[in-house]
């Protein structure tokens, strides 16, 4: 097992890392970097199953029985959609997006031994995102045509999204969509570890990473990103000032670390300027929200009874077969997921998505443990920025929800909560 664990953190990692090795080190190398991740997830479940991950007594602590039921029925009813998607090379991708990640959401509760054990790695890879926050930086203040701004597909000299006159920022990742929901997730990460630091010493550079991953949310130029963010951050201000109000120890801390986060938006005051100015310009809004409320509704409106099949939206399929098909879609109204598995398969996992949202909100309320609510409440942060997609098709984004589900079940395994609803254990003969 500890094969399998040492590659989990690797697959982590690469997820941070890929991007920069498809667009800057080794750009002609692109499509096999980003096959590169599946190799390594495969790595770790035959690590795992080594060990049993297959054994009734691995699974049976973990997941309920209505949870691994529907995880059944999400993995055979997109195996049994390809040959209603026609058998054919874009089909089997497609279906590859919906069922490459679920290994995540399984072996992460195995994964870590405590809940010390994955604050300290969380804590590791919010680290991690700092250096990749200061790159931000750089690129931002960087000629939008320098090198540092390029994206992993196109040619080098393609031109990059702008706000104002400065580059909209990916960090080490291909492209911008990526890189805002990862700073999303490091954002509700830096928030929770701030709120649950015991040391002063501590506090002030998890203010300041934070700070840090937002100014890089507002430097992607994504405004939904920006707004779920400001919203979500406002629970985790009142955890602090109750925490400030029992522990009169850490006022001094809490004080410094809203003084940091001050001094941030006052040296790049300009920059939330340059996003307004981008939104007032786009004159888009007032749909955008309208589509991210309705989006369920404008899907089953738009979608056939069976979709258009398994990777009709996929964006890569010129690339691979040559042809000039046209793969568009709404992307502002419409549900990606619901355009290719019609009204029955999109009406099962949006239930896919609502079930385990409602057992992350559940595990946050019902909690008495200060840790445990507090990356309960991560876990439900992240879902819901997502709004209502699951967004398959978004390789980082898509790593990060099943991760959360899987973080739910650890948290969940290790609440102490009495009389906690935790559902019947899988049993197998």
């Amino acid at each position: 097992m500890m094969y399998g664990k040492q590659l989990f953190y690797l697959f982590f990692i690469y997820i941070v890392l890929e991007g920069a090795l498809r667009k800057w080190l080794l750009p002609s190398f692109s499509n096999e970097l980003f096959l590169l991740k599946d190799l390594i997830l495969l790595g770790v479940v035959v690590g795992f199953a080594g060990q049993g991950i297959f054994h009734r007594n691995f699974i049976q602590p973990v997941f309920t029985r209505n949870e691994s039921l529907l995880l059944c029925l999400w993995f055979f009813f997109f195996l049994a959609y390809i040959p209603l998607s026609g058998f054919s090379v874009i089909s089997i991708i497609g279906c590859r997006y919906y069922l490459i990640m679920i290994p995540v959401m399984l072996i992460l509760p195995r994964v870590f031994s405590s809940l010390k054990d994955f604050n300290n790695l969380s804590r590791r890879y919010l680290w991690l995102a700092f250096f990749v926050s200061l790159l931000g930086i750089v690129q931002f203040f960087s000629p939008p045509d320098a090198l540092v701004n390029r994206y992993a597909w196109g040619n080098a000299s393609m031109n990059v999204a702008q706000m104002g006159n400065k580059a909209r920022i990916t960090g080490t990742f291909s492209y911008i969509s990526p890189y805002a929901f990862y700073l999303q997730l490091m954002f509700l990460v830096a928030l929770a570890q701030f709120s649950l630091a015991e040391r002063d010493r501590v506090r002030i550079p998890l203010g300041a990473i934070a700070a840090l991953l937002f100014i890089n949310i507002v430097m992607t130029g994504s405004r939904a990103p920006f707004l779920i963010s400001s919203i979500l951050a406002i629970p985790f201000l009142f955890m602090a000032i109750k925490d400030m109000a029992t522990r009169r120890g850490q006022f001094v801390s809490i004080f410094a670390a809203f003084l940091v986060i001050g001094l941030f938006f006052v040296q790049f005051g300009n920059t939330f300027s340059m996003l307004s100015d981008r939104n007032r310009g786009a004159r888009d809004t007032e749909g955008r929200i309208m589509g991210a409320l309705l989006t369920p509704f404008i899907t089953l409106h738009d979608t056939s009874l069976v979709g258009a099949g398994l990777g009709a939206t996929f964006m890569g399929v010129r690339e691979i077969n040559g042809s000039e098909e046209d793969t568009s879609f709404d992307e502002v109204n419409a549900d990606r997921v619901g355009i290719e598995v019609g009204v029955f398969g999109y009406l099962f996992v949006l239930f896919f998505k609502l079930f385990f949202l409602g057992k992350s909100l559940a595990l946050y309320w019902r909690s008495t443990d200060r840790t445990i609510k507090t990356w309960a409440f991560v876990v439900l942060g992240y879902q819901l920025s997502l709004l209502w997609s699951i967004p398959v098709y978004n390789s980082v984004a898509s790593v990060f929800y099943f991760a959360s589900i899987g973080l739910y079940v650890f948290l969940r395994k290790q609440s102490k909560i009495q009389n906690f609803p935790v559902g019947r254990e899988v049993r197998f003969a």
